[in-house]
């Protein structure tokens, strides 16, 4: 039997519609934007879906620029995900001092692809840099001073290297963030030392390293989140024996094994709302 949509209740055919959008979106078809056309109501459905993430990159600047003067649509941007080059400042092409900086009031997640300052005007909740080689959680505060960003409550940023197990400055960057709650590090390279350290070693460092994390939040960390990928999972078998042997439930994994291009990877999962918060689990 054929399928009625004028019987259907209003609410039901929106849900369905937003569902197809977020669906399309995710499978990165082009015809969510001709969807978002079909009527009003089903444009006030869709546009949040579409403009939910922004994708900063070095060719769609046309684009950005438009959504960014658009306060009808940035107020449906929630995230904002920075893919342009380490080289380039995207932001400098949308005139940032003339723009109304309350239009990005409702971005709650910024990424970071690559190494770059953080725009003055963001102030995230969920901050993921975990893309950039060594900016890890003991020296971002040399990056840029955590005090402007309070409101942090997600961090993931990349490990420190096992191999110098470097915690240095790691109690007094924690500190600086006093609503942080969730802390994810990315393990996805190996060491760059030339004698790597054994297995062994490798599980005393890192069991240090999370310790200290753990004692360091006194009991405000609800989630401290790894994602092995790449190099390191060849540490896979260490890192499962140091996470369970600390009977902590805090503790969460997210055991990254796909292959492809890193960049693209990553797009798709900010679209579609992957993210080690959402893949990570207890072991």
């Amino acid at each position: 039997m054929s399928l009625r949509w004028h019987k259907l209740p209003v609410e039901i055919v929106l849900f369905i519609v937003a569902h197809a959008a977020g669906s399309a979106l995710a499978d990165n078809v082009p015809w969510i934007t001709q969807l978002s056309l079909v009527s009003r109501a089903i444009y006030d459905v869709v546009t949040p879906v579409l403009y939910a993430t922004l994708i900063v990159t070095d060719t769609n600047g046309s684009l950005v620029r438009a959504v960014t003067k658009n306060p009808r649509l940035m107020a449906c941007v929630r995230k904002v995900c920075i893919a342009a080059p380490w080289n380039s400042s995207p932001w400098q092409w949308y005139e940032v001092p003339s723009l109304d900086e309350n239009g990005f009031a409702g971005v709650n997640e910024v990424i970071f692809l690559s190494n770059r300052s953080i725009p003055s005007f963001l102030r995230p909740s969920r901050l993921d840099m975990h893309n950039i080689p060594g900016l890890n959680i003991a020296c971002f505060r040399l990056k840029g001073p955590l005090h402007l960003f309070p409101e942090l409550t997600h961090v993931y940023l990349a490990c420190p290297p096992m191999a110098v197990a470097r915690i240095f400055g790691l109690p007094e960057s924690l500190r600086q963030l006093p609503k942080l709650t969730h802390l994810a590090m990315d393990m996805s390279r190996e060491s760059e030392s030339l004698d790597p350290p054994s297995d062994t070693a490798f599980s005393e460092r890192m069991g240090k390293m999370l310790s200290v994390i753990l004692e360091t939040t006194d009991g405000r960390l609800e989630v401290l989140a790894l994602r092995v990928a790449g190099p390191m999972l060849a540490r896979w078998d260490s890192v499962v024996r140091v996470v369970t042997g600390m009977h902590d439930r805090r503790l969460r994994v997210w055991r990254d094994d796909r292959t492809g291009n890193t960049t693209f990877l990553r797009v798709h999962d900010a679209r579609i709302g992957r993210d080690v918060w959402t893949e990570a689990k207890q072991l």
